[in-house]
Parts: structure tokens; C-alpha cells; sequence
């Protein structure tokens, strides 16, 4: 609540764009790219990362994300035409 930087991740080839962020049960980080038309999850401590979905998987500029828990389903909401809701459970083990 004061200001102070918590966490951080900086790394232009991964992420250049950023509009949205959502973090899950075991605290790893998705990230939507507008620019580059995916999604990025980041591991906890930071040091591992990887494109979880592209434009390939309907990505179009996509803008915002939200995690849900109960479900364990993430919601990528693209700027143009459409949303998607992607069950992600088969990644609890270990994304990265």
C-alpha cells in the first residue's frame, strides 16, 4: 500500500507490450503481449519464462487476463472480436 516494489521482471524479447497481468495458485505470472499476440508465464522466482499462447490459439492484440481459481481456467480478452477461456489445469504441476 505504500509504493514499494514487490516484485519485477524486465526482458524486452519477452515481453515488450503489457496489458495485462494475472497470478495464480503456485504465484506463477501470465502476462498479455499486444504486440507480440500472446500470453507469457512467468515463474515465481523470475528466472524462467515462456510463451504459453500465440496468435495461433486466436490471440488478436489481447489487452486483459483474469485467473480463475475455482476453475482453474484463465480469460484472455482480446482488443478486436473475441475472448477466450483457457484451461490451464494440466499446467499445475510445473509451468516452466
Amino acid at each position: 500500500m505504500d509504493g514499494t516494489t514487490i516484485w519485477s521482471f524486465k526482458d524486452d524479447t519477452v515481453i515488450a507490450n503489457p496489458r495485462g497481468i494475472a497470478v495464480e495458485d503456485m504465484e506463477n505470472v501470465y502476462i498479455t503481449n499486444g504486440d507480440q499476440n500472446n500470453v507469457t508465464v512467468i515463474s515465481p522466482d523470475r528466472t524462467q519464462s515462456k510463451q504459453l499462447l500465440s496468435q495461433a490459439d486466436g490471440l488478436k492484440i489481447p489487452t486483459a487476463t483474469q485467473y480463475d481459481r475455482k476453475q482453474n481456467r484463465l480469460l484472455v480478452a482480446n482488443y478486436v472480436e473475441k475472448a477466450f477461456l483457457f484451461d490451464i489445469s494440466y499446467l499445475n504441476k510445473a509451468i516452466i
